[in-house]
């Protein structure tokens, strides 16, 4: 799988988890939306019957319909889109709930607000940082009683809302006169109060249902009667009766809320759909991140294992050809007089061989020893690994320095320490021309470094001679398995310990330091 591929499985996971977990989101808040409806209409409903018994009942209460219009519209403030009406016994409505305008000097004057005109005004009240008043309106009088025609809206607060006005018609009938209030705004009230936008949609099904219910002419006023109601999740009707100026009186109420739509503009869940989402960037940010270095770091093994492959494959050719061909030569009895001759190549071939197989051994091995860090005394070490050379030194007239190698401990897994001076000191002394010199050093704060003379390092490749089977300038007349740096960034990396090699005025010095 490239990683195109595992990136785009990542993304539609995350996407699918995403929409569930927002679908589970929905249907807690949707559930709360549902729970609050159902108690509000209930204490709302129950209010507004209370309202009508207290507004009958009570002394001085309302004597006619018109005196229970005013006082049950101004009686209750609706939280919901809802429709009542008082039907007479004959199923006739008398009235129902409406806008009204109500000012200390003229009194109570109901409005039917209409779809158009309530859309009108929410769309209005939408726009305003305060909410909207009545400075003026226009009004036809008809059975003595004054009906608006034209209403004239400014902001409550005009110091915010400067030269915001709306006007809004109500009818085409010329109007006889118009009502100014330039000191005290009046209010548009009623049941266009703190509601939901979507409230013309819903008060258009009620009313249609409550049109059919009274068109059907199977069903009669006295078969609705006290019906005492019904609430579910987004929906309530109740319907009762009263009496008032000795005739019976029909009330019905529908309380209808849009449980889905109020559910996606909540609060709750909105906020719930924010922390969402910043919690799903957070952990699609992480797990991108993470995901994308483990398969670049698992492409790179992958990469180093097949030129790994590779580079040990070449690597055993080579001896095990000149093996094939010098066993030919023994078998076939070419040549006779240089028998000696094949049997010591062979030899030779056979022994970087085995050098060969064992360093792969121990590259490998590395990756699996756990580091057992002891203290021990470095200076030992180094004199120790150098006696190893002290021949080939000899042979090759290297003059040495050691005189600053100072008898200081180091904290580290000693085995594998040893490994490291042992290839530094091997390598130094391989690639050291005839005469010249060497100087090995250690302090701590200073390090381990070998020095010798002779042929700078290219810095193209300052990377690469820390790679497997690689070989610097000379290694083709120098018998190397090309592993012994490896070997060492291996254990150095184990240790995090840092390390490198300089190219100085008349040579190159290799280090390592524990800080």
């Amino acid at each position: 799988m490239n990683k195109k591929r595992m990136n785009c499985i990542i993304t539609l996971s995350l996407a699918v988890l995403y929409v569930i977990c927002a679908g589970l989101s929905f249907n807690i808040c949707y559930s709360k939306e549902g729970r609050d409806f159902e108690n509000a209409s209930m204490n709302y409903v129950n209010l507004l019957l209370d309202n009508i018994n207290n507004i009958i009942y009570s002394d001085g209460g309302a004597q006619n319909l018109d005196e229970l219009q005013e006082q049950l519209a101004t009686a209750y403030t609706e939280f919901y889109p809802s429709y009542y009406g008082v039907y007479d016994k004959h199923g006739k409505l008398v009235f129902k709930n409406s806008s009204y305008i109500q000012s200390d000097d003229i009194g109570f004057i109901p409005v039917d607000a209409n779809d158009e005109v309530t859309e009108q005004y929410l769309l209005f009240d939408k726009e305003l940082t305060s909410y909207p008043v009545i400075d003026k309106f226009c009004y036809v009088t008809e059975n003595n009683k004054i009906v608006p025609t034209k209403l004239y809206f400014v902001s409550a607060d005009e110091s915010i809302d400067k030269n915001a006005s709306k006007v809004i018609v109500l009818s085409n009938k010329k109007a006889t006169g118009e009502y100014i209030s330039k000191i005290s705004k009046t209010d548009f009230l009623g049941f266009t109060s703190n509601i939901s936008y979507n409230y013309n949609k819903v008060n258009k099904k009620i009313k249609n249902d409550l049109i059919d219910l009274y068109s059907n002419k199977n069903v009669s006023i006295s078969d609705i009667g006290n019906t005492g109601g019904y609430n579910g999740c987004d929906e309530a009707k109740y319907t009762s009766t009263f009496e008032l100026d000795g005739k019976k009186y029909y009330f019905i109420v529908h309380v209808k809320h849009s449980l889905f739509y109020d559910t996606l503009i909540s609060q709750t869940f909105k906020n719930s759909i924010y922390n969402q989402t910043f919690l799903f960037l957070i952990v699609a940010v992480v797990l991108f991140v993470t995901l994308n270095k483990m398969f670049d770091k698992n492409e790179k093994l992958n990469q180093a294992r097949q030129a790994f492959t590779s580079a040990a494959a070449h690597e055993l050719k080579t001896p095990i050809t000149i093996i094939n061909n010098q066993c030919e030569c023994l078998m076939e009895n070419v040549a006779p007089e240089k028998q000696q001759e094949y049997i010591s190549n062979i030899y030779r071939q056979n022994r970087h061989m085995s050098s060969l197989v064992g360093n792969l051994l121990q590259y490998n091995r590395i990756d699996f020893v756990k580091i057992q860090k002891t203290k021990f005394d470095f200076k030992i070490v180094c004199l120790e690994e150098l006696e190893k050379y002290e021949s080939l030194i000899e042979n090759k007239n290297l003059s040495i320095d050691t005189s600053e190698i100072y008898d200081d401990e180091m904290t580290a897994d000693e085995k594998l320490i040893r490994l490291v001076v042992d290839n530094y000191i091997s390598n130094a002394v391989k690639y050291t021309p005839n005469g010249k010199n060497l100087k090995i050093s250690y302090d701590k704060y200073k390090g381990f470094i070998v020095f010798n003379e002779g042929s700078h390092i290219d810095e193209a490749d300052k990377n690469k001679i820390w790679e497997v089977f690689n070989r610097s300038v000379g290694d083709e007349v120098i018998e190397s398995s090309g592993m012994g740096l490896a070997v060492c960034k291996k254990i150095l990396d184990a240790h995090k310990f840092k390390y490198g090699f300089n190219n100085l005025a008349t040579g190159v010095e290799f280090y390592f330091k524990t800080k």
